[in-house]
């Protein structure tokens, strides 16, 4: 026969356990007849503090009240506190993401979109990018980047967004391997 022990694992149960001995060791205390009026008063108010701030964790922090044993995975725990994040939502993969789903032309004229600030010849480059690919593709491809908020559709030549240039420097990192 498996002998089984009182385990403490759970905030609630930590909690009513405080309690409860805290309120024992009043009630022994209280059988001495010398006690002070403070006494009494911190006797008195310690339940009534104790359910004011159970009910402040219970609607701000509602899930500080979950144990790890609460789940049967523990990433579940992790992800209900807040202390990862799932693989989708970081920013880098998000680039990443959307980058690798791009057509060479639309590559191609984001990189030239971003660099292209720096240069003097830009109709150069454009009608460069145009012969290459054609005007029809370089439009597909502009659309797209206009759609994932990459390329700015009101300046021309089309200028990087700031999120554009935000996943520029993301993909460049994860390019250079300096991310960790």
């Amino acid at each position: 026969m498996k002998k089984e022990y009182f385990n403490v694992n759970k905030p609630l149960q930590l909690m009513s356990l405080m309690i409860g001995l805290s309120e024992v060791g009043f009630s022994l205390i209280v059988i001495n007849n010398n006690i002070s009026e403070k006494f009494i008063w911190a006797m008195v108010l310690l339940p009534f503090i104790v359910i004011v701030l159970f009910f402040y964790v219970l609607i701000f922090r509602p899930n500080n009240l979950y144990g790890p044993s609460d789940f049967v995975d523990q990433k579940d725990f992790l992800s209900l506190q807040g202390r990862i994040q799932k693989i989708e939502e970081v920013p880098f993969i998000k680039a990443l993401f959307k980058y690798s789903k791009l057509e060479e032309p639309a590559i191609r004229l984001f990189l030239a979109a971003y660099y292209m600030r720096k240069n003097d010849d830009n109709n150069t480059k454009w009608q460069a990018l145009i012969s290459q690919f054609g005007q029809e593709n370089i439009e597909r491809s502009k659309n797209k980047l206009v759609e994932l908020n990459w390329l700015s559709n009101t300046e021309v030549p089309f200028a990087t967004t700031k999120e554009g240039k935000e996943a520029h420097e993301a993909i460049k990192e994860f390019v250079y391997g300096r991310l960790s």
